[in-house]
């Protein structure tokens, strides 16, 4: 459900995103005015009262979404080649990961998801505010440093909301201590041993040819791909990266060019 921008936002949100510092005029003047939006969200627990269950969340997606757009404190930043900067790879890199360590520990980070990391990197964002802090080449040192901005909010149990910053996202309420030790650990351990979760799969060999193809058949070549086709067994794929996953597009682009790639960095 929409609020109009003639309303105005609620007020616990009035005073707007902290911006001033790496967004342009226009955008900074463009934000209060876009409306922000009621989305049902039920609470979680048992006997939950009759306003708990009809409880909402205050969405700004599209908020964020404007704000990651026109990131830069620069016009030029992102415009062209010679001005790209890694800020969208290194969110989307700890996307990836945090992710990764919800496949791996479904129970014991059931409270963690992807908005926890994207409020880390919009609150770096206000603090590592010059376009030339977030130049292509440094993209395995700004990850890093995003790491351990999300490690600093975890070990002290504080991640304000970046539009309400009285909300804090790693309340006892509702990100439990267990889970946020356990976090703490999964992180400080990835970084230990050079995040293996965001390594992709170890190549295997290929299969070896089917002895058809290697026989002295007088079938023409195409009958004999023909025959192949229709009696070879199927096989199932064991490596590889989905094409519809966060990391996928950014594999492909990290290890088909000559640009340094955080998958190939050492870390100390």
């Amino acid at each position: 459900m929409p609020v109009h921008s003639s309303q105005g936002w609620p007020l616990p949100v009035r005073n707007g995103p902290d911006v001033d510092n790496w967004l342009g005029k226009k955008v900074r003047k463009e934000i209060p005015s876009l409306p922000c939006y009621f989305v049902p969200k039920r609470m979680k627990g048992r006997n939950l009262s009759g306003e708990a269950k009809e409880s909402w969340r205050i969405s700004f997606s599209h908020v964020e979404k404007k704000i990651i757009t026109s990131h830069g404190n620069k016009k030029t930043c992102c415009e062209g080649k010679a001005n790209k900067c890694c800020r969208k790879r290194c969110l989307m890199l700890l996307k990836s990961l945090i992710e990764g360590l919800k496949q791996r520990f479904p129970k014991e980070l059931d409270p963690l998801c992807s908005y926890h990391g994207k409020t880390a990197f919009l609150h770096m964002l206000s603090i590592r505010f010059d376009d030339s802090m977030w130049a292509l080449q440094q993209l395995p040192a700004c990850f890093l440093l995003l790491l351990g901005a999300l490690e600093a909010h975890t070990r002290a149990g504080v991640l304000p909301h970046f539009f309400a910053p009285n909300y804090n996202l790693l309340s006892g309420t509702v990100f439990p201590r267990k889970a946020m030790s356990f976090l703490l650990h999964a992180l400080e351990e990835q970084r230990r041993e050079g995040l293996p979760l965001l390594k992709p799969p170890a190549p295997v060999s290929p299969p070896s040819l089917s002895p058809i193809l290697t026989s002295s058949s007088p079938l023409s070549a195409n009958k004999l791909a023909r025959r192949d086709w229709r009696e070879s067994e199927p096989c199932s794929l064991t490596t590889g990266v989905p094409q519809v996953s966060a990391l996928g597009p950014l594999c492909f682009s990290d290890t088909s060019t000559d640009k340094p790639s955080i998958l190939t960095a050492s870390f100390r």
